[in-house]
């Protein structure tokens, strides 16, 4: 990819040149790029395009997102803090990041610590994997950004549903092994 300086003539030109070059304009700085070929379906991979619709989603869900000012003030402090250049990467980041649930025995109680590296959920919600009703022998606390999850061995004999919600309330299940 080239950059184009030192003339006033391409200084914000975008869009596509004939059927070869394409101009796009990113951060004050005009670059000048080959036009892509389109993708054959036929080439990818099954999980290729599992990637590919995640990322069009993603792409969708931050476009929508981005409307609220709120949330878009949270996504510029976010972008801020991860260093990443602006919010709707952020909310693309924030869509695309799974939750992370690291699970530790201790005696007869289960521990579970749920976090989303570089973002915030507001919730945690725990059922058992059999049914949609809320455990009442779960213990929620909340350290800033970790979530802690405990419950008494005994009652922990099948797997766990976790549904978590982030700041701009979101849903997202997560399933424990057991």
């Amino acid at each position: 990819m080239a950059t184009v300086t030192d003339t006033s003539l391409m200084e914000g030109l975008r869009g596509k040149f004939g059927n070869n070059i394409v101009f796009r304009t990113m951060r004050g700085k005009t670059f000048a790029s080959p036009l892509r070929k389109p993708v054959k379906n036929s080439n990818q991979s099954e999980a290729q395009r599992n990637t590919r619709i995640t990322f069009r989603q993603a792409a969708a869900w931050a476009r929508s997102i981005l409307l609220d000012p709120e949330k878009k003030a949270y996504y510029n402090q976010r972008a801020k803090a991860l260093k990443l250049p602006n919010a709707y990467t952020a909310a693309v980041t924030d869509f695309m990041r799974k939750p992370t649930v690291n699970k530790s025995v201790h005696r007869n109680t289960v521990t579970y610590m749920v976090e989303k590296k570089g973002f915030t959920i507001e919730n945690v919600a725990v059922q058992s994997d059999a049914s949609d009703q809320l455990l009442p022998s779960v213990k929620l606390q909340r350290h800033n950004r970790l979530w802690s999850v405990q419950c008494n061995h005994e009652n922990h004999t099948r797997p766990l549903r976790f549904l978590l919600t982030d700041t701009t309330g979101r849903k997202v299940f997560w399933h424990s092994d057991h």
